[in-house]
């Protein structure tokens, strides 16, 4: 099943879709080769490992053998007698092999709390000298396990430490199965850039390939695997399956956490059997049966998880997971395994590559953005057509329906996981429904489009995980200092700022911060003048001792808020809601219409850019891309250090692109906002 994202491939993805080899082997060889790691905790000062591997005697005749070992310069080895086809899974012990105790080891941390540290492990059997087989794996050494907290809610520790997980929910990067690595290469990495630590795999579809767990090993991003035998309706030929997974992703330190069902319970044959493989080949990760519901209360039988609120998947305002003691049901509080934000905007190059050029305008009531949507149809998101007429009034075109969306995109997604960080550790974590999508999607959930482009939204996630970083709290109306790292910062200075909408700054302070290792700090309320416009803007600047700048952030925020209220859906599943009040934003479609100056320096594969704002006027939602000078069209992937910006005048702001692989040409960079004069310019 590929649940709503895509249409059902019409062959259901039957028959073979990865390459299948046949090895020669040798009288007796070597399967599953398997290092776990016991961490002390929580100095990290010593790893004692266990090595294992299967072992299958090929003949009909008893055979003497010795199977040896190297991780890095530390060997051991071991003589063992097969009985004729007797398979049999072999073990070094730390107890008896001094030099699998390592102390000081090289810990593996999900990104950005720590580095990436793998280790190689290699084995071989030989028989009477001459080798029979060899294999081998990497591993990480480190502890990754859940709890459950007293409101039972399931967490997330590290290495012994609390962690909150901010991630997104993984497709199957293509419908079709053409597993491009390219793609994978691209999807993974974005999540790194983005600071996102975790991606929830779907499994709907496939289980995933040694490819991704690789990457997510390289990269640090931790995996929530789903196990979701449901959809093999044979259960023996499921439990297979699923044994076979587990021992081809068990070494993956970035393998976090396994999840039952989707949205169901398995039957009770099947979770026991989930349950005995984990066990059986002490993959040593937590379990739950089901990802959550949407009914809170369940959680406790479920797991400590939800899956989200039906609502907020087709329009959340970035103020909607901040009210928490008022909306516990689908705020920043828990788990959220399928929370999220809908109606998410594909880059307007994917989508004038999708679908021809006469169907970009109108969006409603059009069958080719229908088509590219989810399965409902367009209509599903209609309420986000209704926010934008309501909140920023109505779009005259492609490209205006593009720059509003793309603010309320980027708001939201900002606004979600600030409210998490803010709310750490009554919020434990939240992954995303959903990260990327597995066709040409317009209009539907994603982060990532199929084309390796990043969204808005992504670009506002990536602002609010920010492992350091200054953010506004809609329902107190206060500044907040989050910090995701292990360590005190002491010294710090929150400089905060409004402006009009002529761009005139009516208000500026600065205040002391410090603030704990994986902390949360209020700071200050953020008083407004009765003078200043309505929208205004809120301009925050983080910086260290020495005036450093550590985090820059920039809101639009309006004198009436928005504050949720009641929502209801039809049999259709079409939502509506009856907020108590909701942003007027429709003035700042008077911005001046201004320009952003850029000075690009060249350093291998990265395009540095130093983007100033010289005018009066504020630039907003300055969006950057590099452009293909003979398609015309951006240039994916591009990994930018920050993208959908806010320049206030007088602002100077350094930001960077990296390419992925040789460029044929230099490409041109193309400036472009919500009143930006569109622009390209010569690198």
């Amino acid at each position: 099943g590929w649940d709503d994202h895509n249409p059902q491939p019409p062959d259901l993805n039957m028959g073979i879709w990865q390459p299948v080899y046949l090895r020669e082997q040798g009288p007796v060889s070597i399967r599953h080769p398997y290092v776990e790691s016991d961490l002390d905790l929580p100095g990290l000062e010593q790893a004692r490992l266990t090595v294992s591997a299967w072992l299958r005697n090929n003949t009909g005749e008893p055979l003497e053998c010795v199977l040896s070992g190297a991780i890095e310069d530390r060997t051991f080895t071991q003589t063992l007698t097969l009985a004729g086809h007797e398979t049999r899974e072999v073990f070094f012990r730390p107890e008896d092999h001094n030099t699998l105790v390592v102390n000081q080891p090289r810990v593996w941390w999900p990104h950005p709390v720590g580095a990436q540290e793998l280790y190689a492990l290699r084995l071989k059997v030989d028989i009477g000298g001459v080798a029979s087989d060899e294999a081998g794996t990497s591993f990480g050494i480190r502890d990754i396990t859940t709890y459950i907290n007293e409101d039972d809610w399931r967490g997330y520790r590290v290495n012994g430490r609390n962690i909150l997980i901010r991630g997104g929910a993984w497709m199957t990067i293509d419908m079709l199965l053409n597993l491009d690595p390219a793609l994978y290469e691209a999807l993974v990495r974005y999540a790194r850039e983005g600071h996102l630590n975790m991606l929830r795999s779907e499994g709907f579809s496939i289980r995933e390939t040694n490819l991704f767990y690789d990457l997510c090993d390289r990269y640090g991003v931790m995996v929530t695997q789903q196990i979701f035998g449901r959809n093999i309706p044979d259960e023996d030929l499921a439990i297979a399956c699923i044994e076979d997974t587990l021992l081809r992703i068990r070494n993956h330190p970035s393998l976090a956490h396994f999840l039952g069902h989707d949205e169901t319970f398995p039957t009770d044959t099947l979770d026991k059997a989930y349950q005995d493989l984990i066990a059986k080949h002490r993959v040593r990760r937590t379990y739950q049966p089901h990802s959550g519901t949407f009914n809170i209360a369940t959680r406790a039988k479920t797991g400590g998880t939800r899956t989200g609120s039906r609502e907020l998947w087709t329009y959340a305002g970035p103020s909607h997971y901040h009210w928490v003691k008022q909306r516990k049901f689908d705020s920043a509080w828990g788990f959220a395994q399928s929370g999220g934000i809908g109606g998410i905007l594909a880059a307007r190059d994917s989508i004038r590559q999708m679908m021809p050029e006469a169907d970009l305008w109108p969006v409603q009531g059009n069958e080719a953005w229908s088509f590219h949507s989810v399965l409902q149809g367009l209509d599903y998101f209609d309420l986000i057509f209704k926010t934008m007429a309501q909140s920023y009034g109505e779009a005259a075109d492609f490209e205006d329906f593009c720059d509003r969306l793309y603010a309320m995109n980027y708001n939201s997604a900002r606004g979600m996981y600030e409210a998490y960080a803010r709310h750490k550790y009554e919020a434990l974590g939240l992954t995303t429904w959903k990260y990327n999508a597995a066709w040409p999607a317009a209009l539907t959930w994603q982060y990532v489009d199929w084309y390796k482009r990043a969204s808005a939204a992504y670009y506002g996630a990536k602002k609010a995980c920010t492992p350091l970083h200054a953010l506004y709290a809609y329902d107190d109306e206060h500044l907040y200092v989050v910090n995701g790292f292990y360590q005190r910062y002491n010294g710090l200075a929150l400089h905060h700022a409004l402006y009009g909408l002529d761009g005139v700054k009516v208000s500026e302070s600065a205040a002391p911060v410090s603030v704990e290792a994986d902390g949360v700090t209020q700071v200050a309320p953020v008083i407004v003048p009765e003078t200043v416009s309505d929208p205004y803007f809120l301009k925050l600047e983080l910086r260290d001792a020495d005036g450093a700048l550590i985090s820059r952030n920039a809101y639009w925020l309006s004198r009436t808020p928005d504050i949720p209220g009641s929502s209801s859906h039809n049999l259709q599943g079409l939502f509506s809601t009856r907020p108590k009040s909701v942003a007027d934003y429709t003035a700042l479609k008077g911005l001046p219409e201004t320009t952003v100056e850029a000075a690009p320096l060249w350093r291998g594969d990265t395009l540095s850019l130093n983007l100033r704002n010289t005018t009066s006027h504020i630039a907003f939602m300055v969006e950057l891309a590099l452009i293909d000078p003979e398609s015309g069209l951006e240039i994916a992937p591009a990994y930018w250090s920050d993208n959908f910006l806010t320049l206030f005048p007088g602002d100077s702001v350094e930001v960077a692109a990296t390419l992925a692989g040789e460029l044929e040409k230099t490409p041109r960079l193309r400036v472009q906002g919500y009143n930006i004069s569109k622009m390209e310019i010569g690198l």
